[in-house]
């Protein structure tokens, strides 16, 4: 059974421990939006072992703890879509994301050819793990400090799945002979999201 926390303004010292000694975390962030440069972040979830914790954050809210895991090379951090959720962070609280892992990412390089959609947290658990998850809390309101009982539901089931996830797809990279692109595109994700901060768009580009 997991074990769910909620916590305002930061991580606990105890779970910034926790996640040290497992080196493995999955991390998500809800917004208030999709604007990276002035939007705000409302919830962190990360999962940790059997614990989930879910950090409330304020408008003012730096939460160190949080800013000292994400830049923390010996946990690997696991998110589903991390660009979205890192150029947030990085933009909000001025720190610099390392050793990231996306399941989505891997999603895309295992199966090029499948419809977009398909490649979205939900049908992804679905078909890798037959785990069918509710998203119908995605657009409501998670910035006012208060999270309503399906909004808690929703933070842990977007975030619990994701170690296990990533296991999977990892083993599945494995076998396919894509598991070093996949990690090559994951060790670039910092870079990537230095050079949005600075406006930077498409290095590869013409």
């Amino acid at each position: 059974m997991t074990n769910v926390q909620i916590l305002h303004g930061d991580l606990s010292p105890d779970l910034c421990d926790l996640a040290r000694a497992s080196e493995l975390v999955g991390w998500d962030i809800e917004t208030s939006g999709l604007d990276w440069r002035n939007g705000q972040i409302g919830t962190c979830q990360l999962a940790i072992g059997d614990s989930v914790a879910v950090v409330v954050l304020g408008d003012d809210d730096h939460p160190q703890g949080l800013c000292d895991l994400l830049a923390d090379d010996g946990v690997r951090k696991i998110f589903h879509h991390a660009p979205f959720d890192i150029r947030f962070m990085a933009q909000q609280w001025d720190c610099k994301p390392r050793n990231l892992a996306c399941t989505k990412i891997a999603s895309k390089v295992l199966n090029p050819s499948a419809e977009h959609a398909t490649h979205s947290l939900k049908p992804l658990l679905k078909a890798t793990l037959g785990v069918d998850i509710d998203k119908g809390q995605q657009q409501s309101s998670w910035t006012t400090g208060v999270l309503t009982a399906e909004q808690m539901s929703y933070a842990v089931s977007d975030v619990v799945y994701l170690s296990e996830l990533y296991s999977q797809l990892r083993a599945q990279c494995l076998d396919k002979g894509v598991l070093q692109a996949v990690e090559n595109a994951y060790s670039f994700l910092p870079v990537w999201v230095e050079l949005q901060r600075r406006g930077i768009e498409d290095v590869f580009a013409y």
